[in-house]
């Protein structure tokens, strides 16, 4: 949980879930608007009832992900008392239960949740690999940067 603010934890996962619901509810769309028939072949009530549905489905389901993806990351930050890739991990197989429930298999649901665990760790170690080398970079631009001004001063 890289972010240390001080608003209260219900709210950052109530804001996960919120604009996760909002995604879903826009990738439901998408989704209704590539599988559902023509308006002129089912008409317009029924397509809207579908799209609607779909994206209802699809907002439920991302908005639980975000939210379990953050409470979880918040909790085993918290029960670990560290701050590290584990809790994005655990957060990750969290975040794949909705999903795995979705699929009704539990060999899916495992799958699924595993899954989004070690892309959680891939992220994580790749954001700290790439957040390290940003940092050395920095530093030899400061040091570089030092010496050009001293040079400037003493001459």
């Amino acid at each position: 949980m890289a972010d240390h603010s001080t608003e209260p934890f219900w709210l950052t996962v109530s804001k996960a879930g919120m604009f996760g619901g909002l995604a879903g509810s826009a990738m439901g769309a998408v989704g209704a608007a590539w599988t559902e028939p023509a308006p002129h072949s089912v008409g317009i009530k029924t397509l809207a009832k579908k799209t609607f549905r779909t994206m209802g489905l699809s907002a439920g389901t991302v908005g639980f992900c975000a939210a379990g993806f953050v409470a979880g990351e918040g909790i085993a930050a918290s029960v670990r008392s560290k701050d590290d890739h584990w809790n994005g991990v655990i957060g990750g197989f969290i975040a794949g239960i909705p999903l795995g429930l979705r699929s009704a298999s539990f060999a899916g649901g495992v799958g699924v949740c595993t899954a989004l665990a070690a892309a959680s760790y891939a992220v994580h170690y790749y954001d700290y690999r790439f957040m390290a080398t940003r940092s050395e970079q920095l530093e030899t631009y400061a040091k570089i940067r030092d010496e050009v001004r001293a040079r400037e001063a003493s001459s």
